[in-house]
């Protein structure tokens, strides 16, 4: 049995792992939890898993530092999925111990990857759908053997050109924004999903997690979200991994990764059928959404640059959010400030 922190108990990632949790009790024992505002729901997690005071972290109401708390609950494995920049302070604690990190936050790898990558004494394993696909991908083929990486993005709520012209941008709310096609995700990451940020910050983190150059990432857009990967090689043969959009079958691998065990058979996930089904391939609009533009340019200027495009977006996703500025302005701005 390992023992599990996990940071971002309250959130979509965390909620899924505690799921894997819950349907693994002789393989995963929860010992401590973090959160940032949801009082109410962190204590309930702690009841179900007899966790004292000491095991919560509260953010918004502890008087210590999220990396206290580490310090204070080892764990064999550790999860980030800690939404935002506030999860980066985490990550950089977690490096520093020699047990695994399985890592949401894309925020660390896109703003410290390069640091972190060069001070980390643990395995970081990566839990977003694409990336762990990738790594899975990957493991199966030689490097000399890769042509082209592709990271599959749906493309978000705005995708039909036709009826979502660019024109017709600065009039879309922060409802029509937050309605995802295919996943359901906070608030936060659902407006980089409709902005194709999230998909600009997965490139750069694809970048620190996989020694490859540039080049050889190509985004596409599969609306269907069925699947996550796909590695091409130079005798033109390509393999993807296809599953249904679900985040719990790419933690369960993260945590089992971690565990150096495969996922076991009696896991339980909805399994893709591929009757009656039709996947379809687009090119990225970048004019539409110029996002993966922002981050070439941030990987081409240094790691300084990717931090400062996190903080842009940050703030103008903030922005939008509370209403104060247009869908279209989250672009200006971010260009703007960038």
């Amino acid at each position: 049995m390992k023992t599990i922190l996990l940071l971002g108990a309250t959130g979509s990632i965390g909620k899924s792992t505690l799921d894997i949790i819950r349907q693994f009790p002789e393989k995963c024992k929860l010992i401590g939890i973090a959160g940032g505002k949801n009082r109410n729901a962190l204590e309930k997690i702690g009841k179900e898993f007899s966790l004292e005071k000491s095991q919560i972290f509260l953010s918004d109401e502890n008087k210590e530092n999220i990396e206290m708390f580490i310090r204070k609950n080892n764990a064999d494995i550790y999860v980030n999925a800690i939404s935002g920049e506030a999860g980066i302070p985490a990550t950089r604690e977690i490096i520093q111990q020699k047990n695994p990190l399985c890592l949401a936050n894309k925020e660390s790898l896109v703003g410290h990857g390069i640091f972190i990558n060069r001070t980390k004494k643990c395995e970081i394993i990566p839990i977003d759908s694409e990336h762990s696909s990738m790594a899975h991908l990957l493991s199966q083929v030689k490097k000399t053997e890769v042509k082209k990486i592709w990271l599959t993005a749906s493309g978000g709520p705005f995708r039909d050109r036709e009826k979502f012209p660019i024109e017709k941008f600065s009039q879309l709310s922060k409802h029509d924004a937050l309605n995802h096609p295919t996943w359901e995700m906070g608030q936060k990451i659902s407006i980089d999903s409709a902005t194709l940020m999230n998909k600009a910050f997965e490139l750069i983190e694809a970048m620190r997690l996989f020694d490859f150059p540039i080049e050889t990432y190509q985004v596409v857009v599969h609306p269907q979200s069925i699947i996550h990967a796909a590695v091409e090689t130079h005798d033109g043969n390509i393999i993807m991994e296809a599953s249904t959009p679900s985040m719990h079958l790419p933690i369960a691998r993260s945590l089992f990764t971690a565990m150096k065990e495969s996922v076991p058979q009696k896991f339980s996930i909805e399994h893709f059928s591929p009757f009656g089904k039709n996947l379809t391939f687009e090119k990225l609009d970048n004019e539409r959404f110029p996002s993966l533009l922002f981050a070439k340019k941030a990987l081409e200027l240094g790691e300084k640059k990717c931090q400062e495009l996190l903080h842009a977006n940050d703030e103008s996703v903030h922005l939008f959010l509370e209403e104060k500025i247009s869908f279209a302005e989250i672009f200006k701005r971010i260009e703007k400030i960038f």
